[in-house]
């Protein structure tokens, strides 16, 4: 029996199917007994899913949280759907019901993503609903660049799939058509259209790279019919309700406990294994030592900018521009680390840009190049422990510029001077930025080390 028959559009014919898939399984196996459940796997068509959602074939479990996407977010999952490229599949389990909840196909993980299909699906975000005070949102889940984590990017609106299966249903509606007339009168909805942007203060949640990919990629019948998202489903072989709900709810545990977010350069571990030779420059061993608020410092990102801000020092040596402007076209999203892989794959692949140059012509000997680094920083005596990244960045910056891609030497006798300029210009940035983690502060930072380091280098 193929996979995809296994979830019918007739709700009475789930049970029949999945008793002949247990008989199937039972047949010589002795083990499936204590099993406590089995789990089939396959793919279906956006347009499947979303049929299955808005008529309530697939529902949300009572304890799901509500949506925590960012409209960037779900953005960036339909441009990813759109390049064929790895979605993580939907988990769903079934529920054979009792005296208190219905028979349903439970949704125990992938609430996010298939909100985010429906959502760019019907071109309509859900942006003026109530919003939960929750701790969600705090220190532990803002990555480096003072941006939120990939899954908790918003704070929790009151809103989820039920609240549109709810009108489906009652309005009697037929079709995305009519259901986003329907959202079209509801002014909790904002339209994803060209005027999208304007909808959002600051802190942006929408970026407009993110926004112009998305209205070029046509959501119609036949992108809905020829994307896929995987799926697990589960089906439990318990004994009553009662143990199937203690299933579900140790399932959802364990897959939201375990899902530990990673930092970025975790992440970007999976890059580094395409050329492990030169891991150690970007992460270079004396940089596991230096601290940003107890997190170990992002060697990657530095660098990255350095490059950069390299080049453009090179193109322009005798009329420096007065803001080094690197990162163009990334802001205050997730686009930051493209930034920083953009960089990553430069050095493992070897090839020019003209944003970073060529690694190898840069770097011919780049371990005596680090080498020499880890001297300049011990000898000047730098901290390794710093508040956040305005401190780092000030004193690393023009370091990583002068001597790791100038090949220069500070001047050691001038070192307590040097830390003068430094804390000092670090106070007066706070005061002038109120928010340091957005890209013009950045480049002010980066500008301004470079500066302030060459009146110490050693001629």
């Amino acid at each position: 029996m193929k996979i995809k028959k296994i979830l019918s559009k007739d709700a009475s014919i789930y049970k029949t199917l999945y008793k002949m898939q247990i008989k199937q399984f039972s047949v010589g196996d002795n083990n499936l007994q204590s099993k406590k459940f089995i789990t089939y796997y396959g793919e279906y068509s956006l347009k499947h899913w979303i049929r299955m959602i808005l008529c309530g074939e697939i529902k949300l479990p009572p304890y799901q949280r509500y949506f925590v996407w960012s409209p960037e977010k779900v953005l960036r999952l339909i441009e990813n759907i759109n390049n064929d490229l790895f979605i993580p599949p939907v988990i769903l389990s079934s529920f054979s019901g009792d005296e208190t909840d219905k028979e349903a196909n439970y949704i125990l993980d992938g609430q996010q993503r298939l909100s985010a299909v429906l959502i760019a699906s019907l071109g309509f975000f859900p942006a003026k609903f109530d919003t939960f005070i929750s701790d969600l949102i705090n220190e532990d889940s803002v990555t480096p660049e003072g941006t939120y984590d990939d899954e908790i990017t918003i704070a929790p609106i009151k809103w989820d799939l039920s609240i549109i299966q709810e009108i489906y249903n009652q309005k009697n509606i037929l079709g995305l058509a009519s259901l986003k007339e329907e959202l079209e009168k509801d002014s909790r909805y904002i339209k994803i259209d060209k005027d999208f942007l304007k909808s959002f203060k600051e802190p942006k949640k929408v970026s407009s790279n993110a926004l112009e990919t998305y209205l070029n990629i046509a959501i119609d019948d036949d992108f809905l019919d020829n994307h896929y998202l995987g799926f697990s489903y589960i089906k439990p072989v318990v004994s009553d309700a009662c143990a199937e709900k203690n299933m579900f709810s140790s399932i959802f545990r364990n897959i939201n406990i375990s899902s530990v977010p990673l930092l970025p350069e975790e992440s970007r571990a999976a890059l580094y294994w395409l050329k492990p030779d030169v891991v150690s420059f970007l992460d270079a061993n004396f940089s596991q030592t230096i601290k940003v608020n107890n997190r170990k410092m992002d060697f990657a990102r530095s660098v990255a900018y350095v490059a950069e801000a390299y080049m453009i020092l090179e193109k322009y040596p005798n009329n420096p521009p007065s803001i080094l402007k690197v990162a163009m076209g990334y802001g205050r999203t997730r686009r930051f680390e493209d930034y920083i892989e953009k960089y990553v794959y430069n050095v493992t692949e070897n090839k020019h840009s003209d944003t970073f140059g060529n690694f190898q012509d840069l770097f011919p000997n780049y371990m005596q190049s680090l080498n020499n680094l880890k001297e300049e920083f011990t000898k000047l005596s730098l901290p390794k422990n710093y508040q956040g990244l305005v401190e780092l960045d000030f004193y690393l910056f023009g370091l990583l510029y002068w001597v790791l891609f100038k090949g220069k030497c500070i001047n050691k006798s001038s070192k307590d001077e040097l830390k003068e300029k430094l804390d000092k210009a670090i106070k007066n940035h706070k005061k002038e930025y109120l928010n340091v983690a957005q890209l013009g502060a950045l480049r002010e930072r980066l500008t301004s080390s470079i500066k302030m380091y060459k009146k110490f280098v050693e001629r």
